[in-house]
């Protein structure tokens, strides 16, 4: 068998997929070479979380891959099992029909010699519930199993159960951010040969929230302008939008399309609070409290004593959105042969 069909090694099972020497990974080892070398030698309990989109899987795979040459490992996606006995097979772990699973569970646990790559380790114990989240919890405490997973920050699984005091998990792992800074940034442009100005590398690192695919884009698509590489990038890949903001509310993507179709129409920098309750006609408790959400999910900007800033990747997609209505006006003018009217389109 193949690698990407899922074949074996004296260690274990390989998984779908073939090993990349990928950007996000790079950047990993460049922010945590020492733990990639802890992982190989001694006991290991390693919560990987970052953003949705920021390249936790991708790490964790490589990861995997690196250390599968060293160790028994064994790879699962927590998003799949939906029921306890399909936990135990993907983990090798045979439960028959009619057996108790914790206490099958438990003979096999006490040989059990591999590390456990868990990717959504957080849906995973959505999936699975509270009383196998502390069974699991014992098993990997009592027989010292190895375990090194993934989890989303800011969903809602991670919060009920890994962030909160009275869960199984709760600071039960060493946990590594991942996230990427301004020197980050620059040093992804040294992959693509892209000499990166420390505020451009700012820009993009605010702007695109760990998105590891869409700073790639960025960067691979910059050449001294970060305005245009920015363009660009929301032009030729507009599910970028989605993914930034995937749990943004009908009112809230309302309001930052009006604020940011008035700001694109308006020529404006920033717009205060007054100017925006104006232009939607929207009671102004509602409107802050909308704001102030946005805020936090890093939609929109405030800077004190100017206003409100959206996040550029929305100003630019109101932008190809006014600019292509206007094409389309202007072209269908002139096929009227209305010459004077279709001129003002363009």
């Amino acid at each position: 068998m193949t690698e990407e069909s899922g074949s074996e090694n004296k260690f274990g099972r390989i998984i779908r997929g073939d090993k990349k020497s990928t950007v996000s990974y790079e950047i990993f080892k460049k922010q945590h070479g020492n733990l990639i070398e802890e992982i190989k030698k001694i006991s290991t309990l390693y919560l990987l979380k970052g953003m949705q989109y920021s390249g936790k899987t991708t790490i964790l795979r490589n990861i995997y891959y690196d250390l599968i040459i060293h160790k028994k490992c064994e790879f699962i996606e927590g998003s799949e099992p939906f029921t306890p006995i399909e936990f135990f097979d993907k983990i090798g772990i045979e439960i028959k029909q009619n057996e108790n699973y914790k206490t099958a569970g438990t003979i096999y646990f006490m040989n059990f010699d591999k590390v456990l790559f868990i990717d959504d380790f957080d849906k995973l114990l959505a999936n699975l519930g509270e009383d196998f989240a502390a069974y699991l919890r014992a098993m990997i405490q009592e027989f010292k199993i190895n375990v090194i997973c993934t989890a989303t920050l800011d969903s809602k699984e991670m919060d009920k159960y890994l962030l909160r005091y009275d869960t199984p998990f709760y600071r039960f792992f060493r946990s590594v951010l991942i996230t990427y800074h301004t020197e980050d940034i620059k040093e992804i442009g040294n992959f693509y040969k892209k000499e990166i100005k420390d505020e451009d590398a700012n820009l993009i690192s605010e702007i695109f929230r760990d998105n590891i695919s869409a700073i790639e884009y960025v960067v691979k698509n910059y050449n001294g302008d970060v305005n245009i590489a920015i363009y660009n990038t929301v032009k030729n890949n507009p599910s970028i939008i989605n993914e930034i903001a995937p749990d943004i509310s009908p009112q809230q993507r309302q309001i930052l399309d009006n604020v940011c179709r008035y700001i694109v129409e308006n020529s404006k920098d920033i717009v205060t609070l007054d100017e925006i309750e104006k232009h939607l006609f929207l009671d102004e408790t509602i409107l802050r409290t909308q704001l102030n959400r946005m805020r936090t999910k890093g939609l929109i900007i405030y800077e004190k004593k100017k206003g409100y800033l959206p996040n550029r990747v929305f100003i630019e997609k109101k932008r190809i959105e006014i600019s292509e209505n206007h094409l389309y006006k202007g072209n269908t003018l002139m096929n009227k042969r209305n010459f004077e009217e279709a001129e003002k389109e363009y």
